[in-house]
């Protein structure tokens, strides 16, 4: 996204969260917050877990802690953090 139109994009974020009914961004915020702490939370559970497994297992532990820390790069494209 260029930045002119990352500006554009917050600035309308900014003014939906502050027309939005209170309960609904308070909603919105808590989940943003939990689900960001959730992902880092499973990232770094599947990779300390992965060196415990004993024996051969592929690694599928690992394969699943790379699919979270590429959803925490997705939230971290997301503008909703920066606003809330």
């Amino acid at each position: 996204m260029s930045d002119a139109a990352t500006v554009h994009t917050e600035a309308n974020l900014r003014q939906i969260f502050a027309n939005m009914v209170p309960d609904r961004a308070r909603t919105i915020r808590e989940c943003y917050y939990e689900a960001v702490a959730a992902l880092r939370n499973l990232s770094e559970s599947l990779e300390l877990a992965d060196l415990e497994v004993p024996g051969n297992h592929e690694h599928v532990l690992i394969y699943e802690h790379v699919i979270a820390c590429e959803a925490i790069g997705a939230m971290n494209l997301s503008l909703l953090g920066k606003v809330l």
